[in-house]
């Protein structure tokens, strides 16, 4: 197991204990302490995430062909995509305004669907030259 996502868990317990137990002293920085610990914890996932993308470019640079390119990019937009819209949707969640973080993740999911509409027609064409040989 990864020591990173140990220091990930450990962190968010402890920010919410520590917000818990000013909730509890009614103390008026939770919700500024909230947003301190998605910030941190946010930005340690994407430091994790980091040899993801590493990888992902080395496999785009050793393949060199511009579809498989094209896709990754539109994997790698389609993932940062996926992760705003659930943090900013939790944000919303944890407001209050459920009707709000309904219509960001639907959003998100539309660009998502925007962004893989060019992947979409590259894969109809591959089918249909298929198609015309015959096999």
């Amino acid at each position: 197991m990864s020591d990173l996502i140990l220091k990930i868990c450990g962190a968010a317990i402890l920010s919410a204990i520590f917000i818990l137990i000013l909730k509890k002293s009614g103390s008026d920085s939770v919700p500024l302490l909230k947003i301190a610990a998605v910030i941190l914890l946010c930005g340690t996932c994407v430091m994790a995430f980091s040899p993801i993308i590493e990888y992902m470019r080395s496999l785009s640079d050793a393949v060199g062909s511009l579809s498989s390119v094209s896709a990754i990019s539109v994997l790698l937009k389609a993932l940062c995509v996926a992760f705003l819209t659930y943090i900013c949707a939790s944000v919303c969640r944890e407001c209050g305004e459920g009707g709000i973080a309904y219509f960001v993740e639907l959003a998100g999911k539309g660009e998502i669907i925007l962004l893989s509409l060019e992947l979409i027609g590259e894969i109809f064409k591959v089918a249909e030259k298929i198609l015309d040989l015959g096999i």
